[in-house]
C-alpha cells in the first residue's frame, strides 16, 4: 500500500504544476515507504536540486510530506534527509528548516515541529518507533538551531549619512567622514565596508 501511495504522489507531483516537480519526485523517492535504507543517489539528487536556489521549496515539500505521513518509516527517512541537508547543504537551508511553514493544517510551525507529537498509525505496536521519531525530531531541531547560531550575523552596511544622524557626543578624535560615499576614494570605501 505504501508503494502505491508513493507512486500516486510521484504522479501527482509531475502533473499538478508544483513549483519544483523534480524536487518533489526526488523527495518522495528518497523517503519511500519501503523498509530498506534510503538510496544515496536520491538524497544526492535532493541536495543538488536544493542547492540551485530552491531551499524554501525543498523545505516546504519535506514539511508537506511530514505533515501527511503517519508511517514511522517515512518520518524517519524525512528526518534523515533533513539531517543530511542541514549537515551538507547550503547554510541558508538551515534557516529555512526553522522558518514557520506556510499553509497546511499546521501552518506557522517549523518543519521539525511537525513531528513533536508524531504517532505511527500504519503499524501495530509501534510505540517505540513513534518515540524514536519524536526524539530524533527534537534532537534535529536543537542541532539545526545550534548550527544556525554559528552563522555570522548578517552584515549591516552603514553609510556616512547614517553615522552623522546618530547624535552622539563621542569622545574619540576620529577624522570626519566624507558626506557621501560618492566622495570617497577606493581605500575609504574599503575602510567603511570593514566597519
Amino acid at each position: 500500500l505504501g508503494a502505491v501511495k508513493d507512486q500516486a504522489t510521484i504522479g501527482m507531483a509531475r502533473v499538478s504544476g508544483a513549483v519544483k516537480p523534480d524536487l518533489d519526485v526526488a523527495i518522495v523517492r528518497a523517503t519511500s515507504h519501503d523498509g530498506a535504507p534510503p538510496d544515496d543517489r536520491h538524497a544526492r539528487e535532493v541536495l543538488r536540486l536544493a542547492a540551485g536556489g530552491s531551499q524554501r521549496a525543498c523545505v516546504a515539500s519535506l514539511a508537506r510530506r511530514l505533515a501527511r505521513t503517519r508511517d514511522y518509516v517515512v518520518a524517519a527517512k524525512c528526518l534523515a534527509l533533513m539531517h543530511r541537508l542541514a549537515a551538507e547543504g547550503d547554510p541558508h537551508l538551515r534557516g529555512e528548516l526553522l522558518r514557520p511553514a506556510q499553509g497546511g493544517r499546521r501552518a506557522g510551525e517549523p518543519a521539525l515541529s511537525l513531528l513533536l507529537d508524531f504517532r505511527d498509525e500504519a503499524h501495530a505496536a509501534s510505540w517505540e518507533h513513534s518515540a524514536y521519531v519524536r526524539a530524533y525530531a527534537l534532537y534535529l531541531d536543537e542541532r539545526v538551531r545550534f548550527l544556525v547560531s554559528l552563522l555570522p550575523p548578517p552584515r549591516v552596511v552603514r553609510f556616512a549619512d547614517d553615522c552623522s544622524s546618530g547624535g552622539g557626543g563621542g569622545g574619540g578624535a576620529s577624522p570626519p567622514a566624507p558626506a557621501s560615499v560618492h566622495d570617497m576614494d577606493h581605500e575609504g570605501l574599503l575602510v567603511r565596508a570593514r566597519q
